[in-house]
């Protein structure tokens, strides 16, 4: 606790607090569910076909979620290879995100990333660092929707 030592009584005026150290951070998703692995062996072992079509949605709602215009015309992405997802396509969006992080290494942070008004995606949006991440969550999230039932693969 923080207190006001020039006050009378001294009152409170912050509280301040250390959280447990990120490795029992896993611990702890795991008793509540949130682990990945924890997560799929009880979806797996208490079976609900609506838990498996909410998850399947909540992929579909993150796909939907991700500017990939930029992304889609300079890769030559097909509307059909992001509906049903193929190994190039993937593949594709993995190797462009590796060049996309490579060249912000290269090139450093730029000047949009140091002074622009956090608000103004559009602009971050188009870095070599956002584009690489926006490439590597479509590339993850294809890959989930690729191995989906009911989804073709190619």
């Amino acid at each position: 606790m923080v207190r006001d030592a020039a006050a009378v009584n001294h009152p409170v005026i912050g509280i301040a607090a250390l959280g447990s150290s990120i490795p029992l951070l896993a611990v702890r998703d795991r008793w509540i569910g949130w682990h990945g692995e924890t997560f799929l062996e009880k979806l797996t072992q208490d079976f609900i076909p609506s838990k498996l079509e909410w998850l399947i949605k909540q992929v579909e709602v993150q796909i939907n979620q991700i500017y990939i215009p930029d992304l889609v015309d300079e890769l030559e992405i097909s509307q059909d290879s992001l509906t049903t997802p193929n190994v190039e396509t993937i593949e594709s969006l993995a190797f462009f995100e590796l060049e996309e992080f490579k060249k912000h290494r290269e090139e450093g942070a730029p000047e949009v990333l140091k002074t622009s008004n956090p608000d103004d995606w559009s602009e971050i949006s188009k870095t070599f660092l956002y584009r690489g991440k926006r490439a590597d969550a479509l590339a993850k999230l294809l890959r989930i929707r690729r191995n989906s039932p009911g989804t073709q693969t190619a």
